[in-house]
């Protein structure tokens, strides 16, 4: 950079904090003012291509303006900041990559390391070290370290996701604890429940929380496995070691180390697809007529 346009950009900030000043005693957050003095702040310092935290649309209290850390940027990473919506107190931890199109709102703490992927919403949340967030709703919820979320998950009231867990597509966790090393990959909700550490919870499990009148409570032990579009009928416990197998429905407490099923077998007709096919065509062409 020459040295005539390190001298504007050093008049540019100082007006641009003065001006900020004396907005933010009138009142006026000021927000292009801290933006545009912490841009040419952090581009004066180095040419480091980690973003400034003042770049970013970001929302401060009422009667300051943006603040800077010594070094004049942060030690995160934004991708793109003019898409980009960080709250002034959140706290994000070094070497931490916000994606486009991510809103981290207020009460959010963001650790080391970490990944919080496009189109994710935080709010009121923390994530732990080395965690991704891809795509994904946390409210007033808290994920562990070495964690994924998303894409597409819902985490909300109170949900705790703990260490090296996986919280997959469409899943949602409500009020829940989902133990360390648990998985639930894929299309289940997970609702008013403790689950323990090293479980599985399959593709379409429910944890039925809701009768029509109150919500109830399903506790879950450690090292147990539910299978595929199972589902927990509320008030439950599941004790260590259970395996549900898939399409059964639990409505009793277990023992450790029992199998549940609950299916019936599959009744086969040979011969019989044509034959009935053919049945259901004739019932629709008299109810056409």
């Amino acid at each position: 950079m020459s040295v005539a346009a390190g001298k504007i950009l050093s008049f540019a900030h100082y007006y641009t904090i003065l001006f900020a000043k004396r907005q933010t005693r009138r009142g006026s957050r000021a927000y292009f003012s801290a933006a545009l003095s912490a841009y040419c702040f952090s581009f004066l310092q180095s040419g480091s291509n980690r973003i400034s935290a003042s770049t970013v649309r970001i929302f401060p209290p009422r009667g300051s303006y943006i603040r800077l850390n010594r070094s004049g940027k942060m030690d995160y990473t934004v991708i793109d900041p003019k898409n980009t919506v960080i709250d002034a107190e959140a706290r994000i931890g070094k070497n931490t990559i916000i994606e486009p199109f991510c809103v981290v709102g207020k009460n959010c703490r963001i650790g080391e390391n970490c990944i919080i992927g496009s189109f994710s919403y935080l709010v009121s949340s923390t994530v732990g070290d080395f965690s991704e967030i891809r795509a994904s709703r946390l409210t007033d919820s808290e994920v562990g370290c070495r964690t994924t979320v998303g894409p597409d998950a819902h985490l909300r009231q109170n949900s705790v996701v703990g260490d090296g867990c996986r919280v997959g597509n469409f899943v949602e966790l409500k009020n829940s604890v989902l133990g360390d090393g648990s998985k639930a990959s894929h299309l289940a909700y997970i609702g008013d429940a403790v689950v323990g550490k090293n479980c599985n919870v399959g593709c379409g499990a429910v944890f039925v929380n809701f009768d029509g009148v109150s919500k109830h409570r399903t506790v879950v032990g450690d090292n147990v496995f539910i299978g595929s579009n199972c589902n927990l009928i509320a008030p439950l416990t599941l004790a260590d070691g259970t395996y549900v197998a898939c399409s059964t429905t639990v409505t009793k407490d277990t023992m450790p180390d029992d199998f549940v099923i609950g299916r019936s077998d599959a009744s086969v007709k040979h011969g019989r697809a044509s034959r009935l096919v053919a049945a259901l065509k004739e019932q629709k062409t008299k109810i056409d007529k």
